[in-house]
């Protein structure tokens, strides 16, 4: 049996008096006045229904469902202009008693059939029992929405609800938890869609797949949904805030990865006008505007489903970690633009949440295909130099506490600007370029690669000749004065003494003088070392050039050898050249002979044939 809607009407005429010219403002309370066909889809999944059809006709709208029938507590609420049944219930989707009545743009008379209940509302409040309809079986309630409003041409009713019903898009069926498919009709123009929803759960979060076709078109999204419930002032009552992120499949991987959308409207269940600035869609029951458009900032249930969000988003980072799916992509879906997340947005704590947490913790793509702190972090303007330091030679070269970590190479200031400035401009990431390589090298960082590695340094060196090639304007590079150079004692010197490329500290070729300062043989021995050295001006050492670097090195002014027995064996091959080439100009101008009585001082060459002859 169905309600007593005279006695309905009584109480509403009573409650809201008999004119009706006070009610109007609901007709255009929404901005969108299609937004009614949202409020029949909260009504659905409020009464748990599976499925929902539209069928749109020239002259009215039918709405079925299969969710729970209508009682009067339902009939009431409808026709009232309160919150209906649900005005303290945060576990309903809306307020359908005022959200239905945006009905009325279209209409003076909509109609309700469901179960015993069959009635049509006039005048915004008043219910009056019409003919029961009956439908096919497994449908449990019908809407009629007759499109009778004088003032609105039949046709612009059709054309606006056919709009709406072919943009309802795929995320309307996305955080309903009961709704599992929505479709619609118009027989006079054969148009259709249908979207149906598929659930796969697990431990880390819940995929959810909507597909089916509009306009002949078919469609398949996928998206990675992730929770956490929100404890309300009714113990009994435990709501939620949700992310989701959309996913897209790699056609050479057959892999998902996370797609930034376009758009983020806030959803409340439904899209709201309010926009996130994210790049994934964020969902929870919060307070919104009577038209559902807008929240409000300054509501503190709002603030706490806000906090939440920021706290289910940083744990959502180490679940995409574990998914294989924190990717740089991932990432910038992130809120990382400062100018969207200025200090008074509502929505700055979520960004600030993110902030930390990359900055604290290992959720940060490296080049070495792990993860890293914020904190621990640089990247490598080029290529070439993320592979030559690892993690740990980047921690010597720049005197850092724990190892330092090249971010992924799918990071770049061209690549993905808005990712990059987060990371120098928020992050503070220092962005290291050749030049800040070449500053750093020192001593203590030399000492402690392998000769390998010195090899892969010149090889990197060679590809850059702005650090080491000599112009006009710039005739004495900064790479000269670092101890760049392995001697085959293992130390490490400059190429050149201070400022003077006119006296190289170290020489090429295969001298085996204890005395003299070659370079390594073992990386004299790589083509692309070797070449490197030349090109740096370093000279092959020669026998004359080798006389003329221990007389430059040992026998100029306050120059002396170091012991007696190396100046004897000085003598000894500058005796033999002299014996081989009668040749003294390397020794021009130089003091040679010793004299043990003094044991300081030394003769010059012009002397020098009395010192051949007495030895």
């Amino acid at each position: 049996m169905g309600s007593n809607y005279q006695q309905i009407l009584e109480d509403n005429l009573e409650e809201y008096g008999k004119g009706n010219r006070h009610l109007r403002f609901l007709e255009s309370m929404y901005s969108d006045s299609t937004h009614f066909i949202y409020e029949l889809l909260q009504n659905a999944e409020d009464a748990r229904a599976t499925k929902i059809y539209f069928e749109l006709h020239n002259d009215n709208l039918h709405i079925k469902h299969d969710g729970r029938p209508f009682n009067e507590k339902d009939v009431r609420g409808i026709c009232g202009i309160a919150d209906g049944t649900k005005s303290n219930d945060l576990t309903s989707i809306g307020r359908f008693g005022i959200g239905f009545k945006s009905v009325y743009a279209y209409t003076t008379s909509p109609e309700i059939h469901s179960s015993d209940e069959h009635f049509k509302i006039s005048q915004y409040i008043r219910p009056f029992s019409v003919k029961p309809i009956h439908f096919e079986e497994g449908i449990s309630t019908l809407f009629i929405i007759p499109f009778d409003k004088l003032d609105i041409d039949p046709k612009i009713a059709f054309e606006k609800i056919a709009w709406r019903l072919a943009n309802l898009g795929t995320t309307t069926l996305l955080f309903l938890k009961y709704l599992q498919e929505i479709s619609y009709s118009i027989p006079s123009n054969k148009a259709s869609a249908s979207y149906t929803k598929k659930l796969n759960k697990s431990k880390l979060g819940r995929k959810v797949q909507v597909s089916g076709h509009n306009a002949n078109e078919p469609f398949n999204e996928k998206w990675l949904i992730f929770d956490r419930p929100v404890q309300t002032s009714d113990p009994k009552i435990v709501l939620s805030v949700e992310i989701a992120f959309k996913l897209e499949r790699d056609e050479k991987t057959n892999e998902d990865y996370i797609q930034k959308t376009s758009k983020s409207p806030l959803v409340v269940y439904f899209p709201t006008e309010k926009e996130t600035n994210m790049g994934f869609l964020i969902q929870g029951p919060y307070r919104t505007t009577p038209a559902r458009d807008n929240i409000s900032q300054d509501d503190d249930w709002n603030s706490k489903l806000i906090i939440e969000t920021a706290i289910l988003l940083v744990d959502s980072l180490f679940k995409l970690k574990d998914m294989n799916l924190l990717t740089m992509g991932a990432l910038s879906t992130l809120p990382i633009r400062q100018v969207d997340f200025y200090q008074d947005n509502m929505f700055s704590p979520v960004a600030v949440a993110v902030k930390n947490a990359l900055i604290d913790h290992p959720l940060i793509p490296t080049f070495e295909n792990c993860f890293v702190e914020g904190k621990n972090a640089k990247i490598a303007r080029t290529a070439a130099l993320r592979k030559l330091l690892n993690i740990h030679q980047a921690q010597s070269l720049f005197k850092e506490k724990q190892p330092i970590y090249w971010l992924s190479s799918d990071i770049s200031e061209n690549k993905n600007t808005d990712l990059y400035n987060f990371f120098t401009d928020n992050l503070k990431i220092k962005v290291v370029d050749n030049d800040d390589f070449v500053r750093e090298i020192d001593k203590d960082f030399m000492d402690q690669q392998s000769d390998d590695w010195v090899i892969l340094l010149y090889r990197f060196l060679s590809d850059i000749p702005d650090l080491w090639k000599r112009t006009p304007r710039d005739s004495f590079k900064r790479l000269f004065l670092k101890p760049i150079i392995r001697l085959s004692d293992n130390s490490n010197v400059a190429p050149y003494e201070y400022y003077n490329e006119n006296a190289p500290l170290a020489f090429i070729g295969s001298s085996i003088s204890p005395s003299f300062p070659m370079v390594k043989q073992i990386i004299q021995k790589d083509p692309d070392a070797y070449n490197f050295l030349k090109e740096i001006g370093l000279r092959e050492l020669g026998e004359r050039e080798e006389i003329a670097s221990i007389i430059a090195n040992n026998y100029r002014p306050n120059k002396q050898p170091e012991s007696k027995e190396l100046h004897l064996e000085h003598m000894s091959k500058f005796i033999k050249w002299f014996v081989d080439t009668k040749d003294l100009s390397p020794f021009k101008g130089a003091p040679l002979i010793f004299y043990e009585e003094s044991n300081k001082s030394f003769m010059n060459q012009d002397k020098f044939y009395l010192g051949v002859c007495r030895t």
